[in-house]
């Protein structure tokens, strides 16, 4: 089994952000909150933080509206609630269409990243992050190398 420090070793963080969301963000999180005590993680920590705004900003791509029929690109989620808190699975729907159903525990919102803190487990952050790499066109299979996660986030970056 691999070794979880192991992980990442070899990656740039780009790299890292894009096959891990979840795990770099916790991670990115937990090296923001230690600068104080870890002075060599200063660095990694700015790091982080502009490639986690950037990885914000990303606008859908690949997502289509849940509506029944529509065909129309999801550019907004919203999410269902369960015993245990949201469900990380977000509906995705188009600019006409939204959730009718009182189960819905949130609003239309933009499908982005950033709503990854509302799920407390590690589980729960990463399938979340399974489904919003799916909509910013990023699906299951997709190799990220370092050339990838580059263009990808200069594209972001330049605003393309």
């Amino acid at each position: 089994m691999e070794d979880s420090k192991d992980r990442f070793k070899g990656l740039t963080v780009e790299q890292a952000l894009l096959r891990s969301p979840a795990d770099m963000y916790d991670r990115g999180r937990w090296a923001i909150r230690e600068c104080e005590n870890q002075p060599h993680l200063v660095r990694l920590a700015r790091r982080f933080q502009k490639l986690w705004e950037l990885f914000c900003q990303a606008e859908a791509a690949a997502a289509k509206c849940t509506e029944s029929g529509c065909k129309g690109a999801g550019r907004l989620m919203s999410f269902t609630r369960r015993d245990s808190g949201l469900s990380p699975r977000p509906e995705f729907w188009c600019e006409r269409h939204g959730p009718g159903d009182p189960d819905f525990d949130t609003p239309k919102m933009p499908i982005s990243i950033r709503e990854i803190w509302r799920f407390n487990t590690k589980g729960d952050r990463r399938r979340f992050a399974k489904y919003i790499r799916y909509a910013l066109g990023i699906p299951k299979g997709t190799r990220i190398t370092e050339e990838f996660a580059n263009r990808w986030f200069a594209d972001i970056e330049d605003g393309d």
